[in-house]
This record gives structure tokens, sequence and C-alpha cells, in this order.
């Protein structure tokens, strides 16, 4: 017995309308994924290792490193420094050192004092412009330990007053770079809090008018730090012959050693 099966002209044409279109988007698929040549693939793949080392070395480069570490970045330090990716990683880690703020005193017609500090989380909103502000602030300590950028923290210290006055109106503006340490774990575990006046110390960086000129500044001794109980300094005279980097951390370098009020040479 022969059993056939019939299919309506319709049914079947439709069929084979949906094959054909199914088999049409197969084609148009392969010919969106059609793979890269050997080579190719191998030049991009030697350039994504190449990238991710190059990222890799400057953390692992951070004091205490290698040699090899060292030896790697210094390799990979020109991409890294004009692509902007050699990041402040040794602010978080694996030894963080101390912050830095700019703390100001601005004087106006009438006689009146207003003091502040940028960065300033209440003030810089939101974190990103926080962040640039303190960037702004580290950028100004970086040339204070540098004897050969004195000038240059003169300039940077004047627009920064500059901008000040003329954003509150005042008459002149007294800037102080303040040094924020970080507490040792013993004085962690005796209770120390992170903001307390033992963990600051400040530097003058001058006293500037409204027209621009530099004020003469009075002696860094005279100045204690904000809300310190004094100056072991006080009638010290320093050195000239010290490097700017000795004025500004000297003794200081270890927060074991700072003392309440100490003004950064």
């Amino acid at each position: 017995m022969i059993a056939r099966t019939f299919e309506s002209y319709g049914d079947k044409a439709a069929a084979e309308d949906l094959g054909g279109a199914r088999r049409g988007d197969a084609q148009r698929d392969g010919d969106k994924s059609k793979p890269l040549n050997r080579r190719v693939r191998g030049v991009l793949s030697v350039l994504l290792v190449l990238y991710l080392v190059a990222i890799a070395s400057a953390p692992l480069a951070m004091e205490p490193a290698s040699l090899p570490a060292q030896k790697v970045f210094a390799v990979f330090r020109p991409y890294l420094d004009a692509a902007f990716l050699n990041h402040g990683y040794h602010f978080f880690a694996p030894e963080p050192g101390p912050s830095h703020l700019i703390r100001y005193e601005l004087t106006f017609s009438d006689g009146r004092v207003e003091d502040g500090v940028f960065p300033d989380p209440a003030e810089q909103q939101p974190r990103l412009n926080y962040h640039r502000h303190f960037m702004l602030s580290e950028f100004a300590n970086r040339l204070a330990v540098n004897d050969s950028q004195q000038p240059a923290l003169h300039e940077l210290s004047r627009s920064f007053a500059r901008h000040l006055m003329s954003e509150r109106d005042a008459e002149s503006a007294t800037l102080f770079l303040r040094r924020h340490y970080i507490p040792s774990p013993q004085q962690v575990r005796e209770g120390m809090a992170l903001d307390s006046d033992e963990l600051f110390a400040e530097r003058p960086l001058g006293t500037f008018s409204l027209g621009g000129a530099s004020l003469a500044a009075g002696s860094p001794n005279e100045r204690p730090a904000a809300g310190a109980v004094g100056s072991l300094d006080s009638g010290r005279v320093p050195d000239p012959m010290e490097s700017a980097a000795v004025r500004l951390t000297g003794r200081l370098q270890l927060p074991d050693d700072l003392e309440a009020g100490r003004v950064i040479r």
C-alpha cells in the first residue's frame, strides 16, 4: 500500500521562501563574521599583551620595587606619560605618603579676614571637581620639593591667589601649603583621630595683593599651623643652603616624628 501526502501549493511556496530567507541571512552573517587573517591577529595579540604589560608596570614599579620591574617600567614610561596612564599609584599603595592641601587667608577692604582650604569636599562638588582641585594642590607640592622649581611654585601660588581674590572680591591673599600626614599604626591604636592637629604641618607660600604683586611675607617661624598649640621651631632661622626637599620634609618624613604645629620649611 502506498501512502501519499499532499501539500497545498501556497504552503509549499511559503516554506521555500522561508528557507531561502534563512539561507540569505546565513550568507550575510558569514560575510560579517569573516575572520581576520593570521598575521593581523598575531599583530593585534602582541599589541594587546604589550599594552597590558605597560599598564601593569606602573604600579609594580612603585617603591619598594624590584629592579626588573623598574627596568620594564622605564621602557614603557614614555608611552604611559604620553597617554596619561601613569597615574599616582603611590598615593594608594604599597606605602602611601601624605596628602597636600592649600590653605588660604583672604583679607577684605573692611579688614575682615576669611580663611579656607582647597580641596574642600563640602565646596568642590561633585567628586570629580574635588579631585581636580586636589591635583592642583599636589602639583604645588611637587614644585615645592624641588629647588629648581621655586620660581614656578611662586607663579603657581600667585595664580591661586589671584583666582581666590577675584572670586571672593578680596584685596590680598596669604597661602600656605598644608601637609596631612597619615598616622602610624601605633598612633591609630592609641586612638589618634585622622584629622588630629598633630598630623598637619604647613609651609607659607606668600602673601599676594589684588594687583598681583607679591607682598613681603613674614618669617615661616611666625606662622604655626592652623589649630596648632605652638611651633617647636620658633626662633630657628632656616639654613639657606638646605634644599627645598629638606626644608619641606626634614624630620617630618615619618608621622612618629611630627610635633603639633610644626611649620614646614
